[in-house]
C-alpha cells in the first residue's frame, strides 16, 4: 500500500466529480489497472468501494513499452470497465457483488475519460482467510459454499461469461449469513462480444488455481478453465492444501503434467477422489461439460455420506453380538495379535520409505513383547540401510540441484527438505558428513544471501539519495556497500556522487548569491529542495529570520505555507485537524482561524463523534448550507475545539487579531454602512431603515464573504454576520442584526443562558 493516497492525483479527479456524496475512508489496494478505496456514502449512510482505473500505474507501463498510441490504449482499457460494470448490472443476484453506479471523470492532465465503478462493501472475509481462520472445513460447509459458487458459475456461463480467475481470494464468505459472493471479473471473458476484460500487460489469474489451457493461450478458453480453477478451491477445502505445491516451476509442471497427479489425504475418499480428478482432467473436453453437471455430482457424494450413520445403527445390534463372541475367542491371542498388526505395519512402512512410522511401529511391538526379538532387530537393521541408501541417492540429487542455475532461495529450500527427511539418522559415519554438508551449505548461502540483500539496500539507498540530489548522505551509504563488496557499481555511483557534489557546491554558491538580499520563505524552501547539503543552507535560515518577523516556528516551514496579502502566513492543517485555515500571529505566537468555522466542518465532527446535530440548534442556520457559520451554543464550541487539540481564543487575543490599538472596526475607522466603489458594506450588517440589502445579505452570510474588509492580520467577518464565543462564555464581533457598537473592536457582551452563536478556533505555540 502506498502511503500518500490522500494525494493521488487520479483519485482527487473521480472525487471531484462524485465527492458531494462519498467520502474516501482508506485505501484497500490495487493492482493491474486499478486502485480500490473505501468510500462513505453519506446520502445512505452506507460503506461502498470505489475502484478506479489506475491512470498513474498504466501511463508507467504505456512508456515503458514505448506505445505510442496511449489514449487508443486507455479507450480499451475504459471499454473492459464498462463491460465489468454492465457483467455487475446484469446478475443482480446475492452471488455476485453488487454494483452503484458506473462513470467517467475527465482527466487533468490528459484527454482521457478515467472510468471507475462504485459496488457493494462486504462485510466479511474470503474464502483464503476463512479457511486460515476455521481451519480443516467440515464437509457440510464444504458442500453449502460449493454449491453457491457451482450455481454462480453455471448462472454466469450460460450468460456468455467465463470468470478465469476463480480463486479463495476472489470468493467472499458474508459474516452474516455465511452466503458467498463472488468478486473481481476484472480478467473475465465475454464469449458472446469475444471480449477479455483485462488490462493486456497484466497476468491471468493466479499460478496456483490456473487451468493449462489459460497457460498456453488465455484467449480462447472455455468455461472448463472454471471448472479447473474450483477443482483445485475445492480440494484445498478439503485437505487445507494445494495440490501442486512447490516453487513457481513445479507448480507449473503440476499443471501440465498429462495426468492428474495430486498428494493422497484421508479426506478425500473414493467418490471424491472421482470428482476431482474429473474437474482437474488436463484436457478442457474431459471435465463436466457445465457448472450444474460438477454440482449435481457433488450433491450425490453429500447424499451418500448422510445415508451412512443410518447403515451404520441398522447393523448395530448384529455387529455388537459378533464383537461380544469374538472377544471371547480372541482373548487369549490378542497380544500376539497385536505385534504381527505392528511388525506387519512396519514393513509396510519400510517399503513405502516412511522411516518414522516404520520405526513407531517397531516400538510398539517391542512394548508388546517387552524386549528386542531377532524380528525387530533385523527390521531396525533394515530401515537403517535402506534410509542410508536413500539418502545417498538424495544426496547425489541436492549436489546436482545445488550446481543448478536455481535461485540462492530454491537451493536452501531443497537442503532444508533433504535435513528434515534425514535428520534422524545422525551420528553413522556414511550419514554425519552429508548432514554436515548440508547444514554447511545452508549457512554459507545465508551468510552470502543476507551480505548481498543488505548490499543491494545500501545500493538502492544510495540510487534514491541520488535522486533526491542529496549527495552527502549517498555518499555516506555507498561507503557501507563498498565495505561488502567493491563492485563496478559502487564505483559508478561513486563517480556520480562526486560530480553531484562538486554541481551542488557550484550551483549552490551561484544560488545563493542570486537571493541572499531578496530572502524569503518560498525561495529558502526552493533552495531548501534543490540544494538540502549546501553549506550556505543554515546562513539562508539566518538571514531569513532577520529579515521577516512574521515567520511561524521552523517545524512548520516544510507545510505548504503561504504568506498573505496582509503579510503573515497561512496554513491549512489536515483532514486530522478539520481542514482548518489558520493565520500565525507572531504578536502572540499563536495560530486562529481565518473563517468562522463552517457547518461543513461542524458536521463532519458530528460525523467523527458519532453524534447527530444537537437539538439546540435551530434549523434556520441548518437550512443556510455548508458554506455558512455553525452557530451553536458555547458549551459545544468548547467540546469541538477540544476534539482537535484547539481553544476558543480570550479577549486579549480576540482583539489583537481584530486590530485593536490603532482602529475601530477590524477593517479600519470607516463605518461599516460607509459607501464603497461598489456602493457594498463593509460587514453583513441590516439595520431597519430599509436599507438592509446593501450587505448583500438577508441573513448570515457565508464564513469567506466581505474578504476584502478582513482585519489587519487577514482574519475574514470578525465583526457584522455572527458574535463569536471566546473564553468566558463572552462574546465579541456583534451579528448582521446588531447595532453598529456591537461591531466596535473592544465591545463584549456577555452571554445569556440560551444563546447559540459562532465561532472561530486558535491553536497555541510554546
Amino acid at each position: 500500500m502506498f502511503d500518500d493516497w490522500q494525494n493521488e492525483a487520479t483519485l482527487n479527479t473521480v472525487m471531484d466529480k462524485i465527492g458531494v456524496t462519498y467520502e474516501v475512508l482508506k485505501y484497500l489496494g490495487g493492482g493491474g489497472m486499478s486502485k480500490i478505496y473505501q468510500v462513505y456514502n453519506k446520502g445512505l449512510n452506507k460503506i461502498h468501494i470505489l475502484k478506479i482505473m489506475d491512470f498513474t500505474f498504466l501511463m508507467n507501463i504505456f512508456e515503458k513499452r514505448g506505445i505510442k498510441d496511449i489514449n487508443g490504449e486507455f479507450n480499451k482499457i475504459k471499454d473492459r470497465f464498462r463491460t465489468e460494470a454492465k457483467i455487475y448490472w446484469e446478475f443482480a443476484i446475492p452471488n455476485i457483488v453488487e454494483i452503484f453506479d458506473f462513470g467517467f471523470a475527465k482527466s487533468q492532465t490528459r484527454d482521457i475519460d478515467i472510468p471507475y465503478l462504485i459496488m457493494e462493501y462486504i462485510e466479511g472475509k474470503n474464502l483464503k482467510d476463512f479457511m486460515s481462520e476455521k481451519g480443516n472445513l467440515d464437509l457440510k460447509t464444504i458442500f453449502k459454499i460449493s454449491g453457491e459458487v457451482l450455481t454462480t458459475l453455471d448462472s454466469i456461463h450460460q450468460k456468455g461469461i467465463i470468470h478465469r480467475d476463480i480463486k479463495p481470494s476472489n470468493i467472499m464468505i458474508r459474516d452474516k449469513n455465511q452466503e458467498v459472493v463472488i468478486l473481481d471479473f476484472g480478467i473475465a471473458k465475454d464469449t458472446i462480444a469475444n471480449l477479455a476484460i483485462t488490462d493486456p500487460h497484466t497476468a491471468m489469474g493466479t499460478l496456483s488455481y490456473t487451468s493449462p489451457e489459460m497457460l498456453a493461450d488465455s484467449k480462447t478458453v472455455t468455461l472448463q478453465t472454471d471448472i479447473y480453477s474450483f477443482g483445485i478451491v475445492l480440494y484445498e477445502m478439503i485437505t487445507g492444501e494445494l495440490p501442486f505445491r512447490g516453487s513457481a516451476p513445479e507448480v507449473l509442471l503440476g499443471h501440465l503434467d498429462p495426468e492428474v497427479r495430486f498428494p493422497k489425504n484421508p479426506r478425500i475418499t473414493g467418490g471424491l477422489n472421482r470428482i476431482l480428478k474429473k474437474a482437474l482432467a488436463k484436457v478442457p473436453t474431459d471435465r463436466y461439460e457445465n457448472a450444474n453437471e460438477f454440482l449435481k455430482a457433488l450433491r450425490e457424494i453429500e447424499k451418500e455420506i448422510d445415508e451412512k450413520p443410518k447403515k451404520k445403527y441398522i447393523y448395530l445390534s448384529i455387529a455388537l453380538v459378533i464383537s461380544i463372541a469374538a472377544f471371547f475367542v480372541l482373548k487369549s491371542t490378542i497380544p500376539e495379535w497385536k505385534y504381527n498388526r505392528f511388525i506387519s505395519s512396519a514393513r509396510t512402512y519400510i517399503e513405502a520409505k516412511d522411516w518414522q512410522k516404520a520405526d513407531e511401529a517397531l516400538k510398539k511391538a517391542q512394548e508388546i513383547k517387552g524386549m528386542d526379538t531377532g524380528e525387530i532387530v533385523a527390521l531396525s537393521n533394515e530401515i537403517v540401510a535402506k534410509q542410508i541408501d536413500t539418502m545417498k541417492e538424495d544426496f547425489d540429487m541436492l549436489k546436482k540441484f545445488l550446481a543448478s542455475p536455481a535461485t540462492e532461495k530454491e537451493k536452501t529450500e531443497k537442503c532444508r527438505e533433504f535435513l528434515a527427511k534425514h535428520q534422524n539418522i545422525s551420528g553413522y559415519k556414511d550419514t554425519q558428513p552429508m548432514l554436515d554438508e548440508a547444514n554447511r551449505f545452508i549457512s554459507n548461502l545465508n551468510a552470502d544471501f543476507k551480505a548481498g540483500e543488505q548490499y543491494q539496500k545500501y545500493i538502492d539507498t544510495v540510487s534514491n539519495l541520488i535522486k533526491n540530489g542529496d549527495y552527502e548522505r549517498a555518499k555516506g551509504e555507498l561507503d557501507k556497500a563498498r565495505k561488502i563488496d567493491d563492485t563496478d557499481e559502487v564505483k559508478r555511483l561513486s563517480i556520480t556522487i562526486t560530480e553531484g557534489l562538486e554541481t551542488e557546491r557550484k550551483n549552490g554558491d551561484k544560488e545563493y548569491k542570486a537571493i541572499k538580499d531578496k530572502i524569503n520563505l518560498n525561495q529558502y524552501k526552493a533552495f531548501q529542495g534543490v540544494y538540502p547539503n549546501s553549506i550556505y543552507l543554515r546562513d539562508l535560515k539566518e538571514r531569513l529570520k532577520a529579515a521577516d518577523k512574521n515567520l511561524p516556528l521552523e517545524k512548520y516551514w516544510d507545510k505548504p505555507i503561504s504568506k498573505n496579502g496582509k503579510g503573515y502566513y497561512e496554513l491549512t492543517f489536515g483532514i486530522e485537524l478539520n481542514g482548518h485555515r489558520m493565520i500565525y500571529i507572531p504578536e502572540k505566537k499563536i495560530w486562529i482561524d481565518k473563517y468562522e468555522v463552517s457547518w461543513a466542518q461542524f458536521r463532519r465532527y458530528l460525523r467523527d463523534e458519532k453524534r447527530s446535530i444537537p437539538s439546540t440548534v435551530s434549523n434556520e442556520y441548518i437550512n443556510n448550507g455548508d458554506g455558512f457559520p455553525a452557530v451553536v451554543t458555547y458549551e459545544e464550541a468548547e467540546k469541538y475545539c477540544k476534539k482537535y487539540g484547539f481553544q476558543l481564543p480570550n479577549k486579549d487575543e480576540w482583539e489583537c487579531v481584530a486590530g485593536k490599538g490603532s482602529l475601530t472596526y477590524p477593517w479600519g475607522n470607516e463605518s461599516p454602512d460607509t459607501p464603497t466603489s461598489n456602493s457594498q458594506w463593509r460587514a453583513n450588517l441590516d439595520t431597519l431603515d430599509g436599507a438592509k440589502d446593501k450587505d448583500g445579505y438577508k441573513g448570515t452570510a457565508p464564513v469567506k464573504s466581505f474578504e476584502p474588509f478582513s482585519s489587519p492580520f487577514g482574519a475574514v467577518n470578525m465583526a457584522g454576520n455572527v458574535w463569536e464565543w471566546i473564553q468566558g462564555k463572552a462574546l465579541k464581533g456583534g451579528g448582521y442584526l446588531s447595532l453598529e457598537d456591537d461591531l466596535r473592536i473592544e465591545n463584549v457582551r456577555q452571554a445569556e443562558p440560551l444563546d447559540k452563536e459562532g465561532f472561530r478556533c486558535m491553536k497555541a505555540e510554546d
